[in-house]
């Protein structure tokens, strides 16, 4: 027993630890502490003072792991003092299969500690091993739980919609597991195509490594091929989607579009969101050379960026939800795990894209007004009243300030902020808006809407609106949300519409609305699909899980990517204007050389 208390003695000091006079008195080694606290002090000082970047822990996470070990009297999990417990080796045996589930297993710093060292492992080993197993257990849950990268440090238009769990948290339940590698592994998303994704990151893998040797086949510009016809391109077509010779078939005839080959066609087409028609025009042949990556190593590549988005989205998508993914231009309704309705949606164009979020639908709005954003003020309603021209009356906006309604061509518009005016359309035949919106109020001030502009939703690439999504049949949308979330038939929205007045209509039970943006998944056949990447978001995704540092160029230039109008004609002719002064303090009151007034309702340009 004095054996004892003096070894611990000595550790106490060989950690840098003095006891105040007297506090340690001869006769009472009860009172030094065991070989194991020592550890853990040991371990906090190690932690508390270690680098920032080298643990990839922030300050928070490291003062948590330290919390964690001063609440249990500095007492180590992962060492008895003397070597490691076997609960150590069972979660270094599962880190390092970290990379079965798209993270980076090399990432993780390990104790370089064998089973075979057994009880022989010196105090200043088993601390660092305490240290570097219980730093990689807080990472491994937070970037299986939450990501390893963090959609706000490359794009403000990307928001994650978890947080990763607290250090203090996971390693107070760890400890209680019976089996701690299988603790880490319910960090892991649960989502069917998150595990359809990983069976298919496995595949790639033995490709890349050459056990496959399938080759990308590119299909090159031509023209439009079509069933029954005889061109080179189609021996390509049919290699690129595996679509072989009918049986007894000639070997010549390889580059026949036969019906076989139609029917893979139209397949891939559905699937692609392009026109059915069994035509291979310029459409697809760009679907097919621009969707899919050209190795499996680049494939390899979009499908880690597209399992680490699932870790963005909660665990818990809802019994019922809305899920309207960017890439494939559809929105979805999901209840209980199977899509219940599906239709086409344009989105954002590059250059106003649509945010990817979650959110919950709150509530419909009929013969809604629309409510003109800033960035569409600044960028396009502006040039045209600076040049003279009047887009406010051409789409049917009005502009106010302070309630009152201005006269366009009685404000000098290069003089004035007219993001101070409030600009709008009314409900109506030609509103942007059409005659229902649905709306999950949000800080991108996006939502989904009816539009006039119904020949958009034929083509293959929707992306046309100013970052709100548009339905192709917003009334069936609506009857299916309104019948779930309110209980509505088709007949009652009929009688609201009926009354053409503006209408907010809320909703009994909120629908969950997940905005997504997956570029590659795995369809209905089981096999992997790829969407383009449309806003370029994947490139920065990717550069960041390969430890670029983040890329921040944003599409939009002032903040407002919202809202939603047709392109805004130009007039053929340029309307003289009468100059005004604007009075600051006041745009609705104009101040000319000599006189001055006040704008009503009724005032005209002079």
């Amino acid at each position: 027993m004095r054996f004892a208390a003096t070894a611990a003695a000595l550790l106490l000091i060989s950690i840098g630890w003095m006891p105040p006079a007297g506090a340690i008195e001869p006769g009472a080694p009860e009172q030094l502490i065991e070989p194991e606290a020592a550890v853990g002090i040991k371990l906090r000082q190690s932690l508390l003072s270690s680098n920032e970047r080298a643990d990839r822990l922030t300050s928070a996470q490291r003062k948590s792991i330290d919390r964690f070990y001063q609440e249990r009297g500095n007492t180590p999990i992962w060492t008895d003092g003397v070597g490691l417990l076997p609960s150590a080796f069972a979660v270094m045996d599962e880190i390092r299969k970290a990379d079965d589930w798209g993270l980076d297993a090399k990432s993780y710093t390990l104790p370089l500690i064998s089973k075979q060292e057994g009880a022989l492992v010196a105090i200043d080993r088993l601390v660092e091993a305490e240290r570097l197993l219980s730093v990689a257990v807080a990472r491994y849950a937070a970037e299986a739980a939450a990501g390893r990268v963090d959609p706000a440090r490359y794009t403000g238009m990307v928001e994650r919609a978890v947080t990763p769990p607290d250090p203090y948290d996971v390693l107070s339940q760890i400890i209680l597991s019976k089996d701690p590698s299988e603790f880490l592994l319910k960090f892991q998303p649960s989502h069917p195509q998150f595990e359809a994704l990983r069976l298919k990151l496995a595949e790639l893998r033995k490709q890349a490594a050459g056990v496959s040797t399938e080759a990308f086949i590119e299909i090159p510009p031509g023209p439009l091929l079509k069933p029954g016809m005889k061109h080179p391109d189609v021996a390509l077509l049919r290699q690129r989607l595996n679509v072989p010779l009918a049986a007894g078939a000639d070997a010549f005839d390889t580059d026949v579009y036969d019906e076989f080959l139609e029917e893979a066609v139209r397949n891939y087409q559905v699937n692609s969101g392009l026109k059915p028609d069994g035509i291979v025009g310029k459409n697809m042949r760009a679907s097919l050379n621009g969707a899919k990556p050209a190795s499996p190593t680049a494939q390899i590549e979009r499908v880690l960026a597209n399992m680490e988005r699932w870790r963005w989205l909660p665990r818990d998508l809802g019994p019922l939800y809305i899920w309207n993914n960017i890439p494939e231009f559809l929105t979805r309704v999901v209840k209980d795990g199977a899509p219940i309705y599906e239709e086409r949606i344009v989105v954002g164009k590059p250059n106003t894209p649509t945010p990817v979020f979650s959110d919950e639908m709150e509530y419909v709005e009929f013969h809604p007004f629309w409510n003109v954003p800033d960035s569409i003020k600044k960028n396009e309603l502006l040039p045209g009243l600076i040049s003279g021209r009047d887009p406010l009356t051409r789409q049917g906006l009005v502009a106010k300030y302070k309630g009152r309604t201005v006269d366009p061509y009685s404000v000098d518009w290069s003089t004035v902020d007219i993001r101070r005016f409030h600009i709008y359309q009314p409900p109506g035949r030609g509103n942007a808006l059409g005659v229902i919106k649905f709306m999950f109020p949000n800080k991108h001030d996006v939502y989904m809407h009816d539009t006039p502009s119904k020949s958009l939703f034929n083509s293959s690439v929707r992306a046309f609106s100013h970052g709100c999504m548009r339905v192709r049949n917003p009334l069936k949308f609506a009857e299916v949300v309104l019948g779930e979330g309110l209980g509505w038939t088709r007949r009652e929205i009929d009688r609201q519409l009926a009354k053409g007045q503006n209408q907010q209509v809320p909703f009994a039970h909120k629908i969950p609305v997940h905005i997504t943006y997956f570029t590659a998944y795995v369809d209905g056949t089981g096999a992997l699909a790829f969407r383009s990447d449309l806003y370029g978001h994947d490139k920065r995704l990717i550069a960041a899980l390969n430890g670029a540092e983040p890329l921040f160029a944003e599409t939009m230039s002032d903040g407002d990517v919202t809202g939603d109008i047709a392109e805004i004609p130009v007039l053929p002719k340029k309307r003289k204007k009468t100059q005004f002064v604007v009075n600051e303090d006041d745009p609705a009151v104009i101040v000319g050389k000599k006189k001055k007034r006040r704008l009503d309702n009724n005032v005209s340009r002079r």
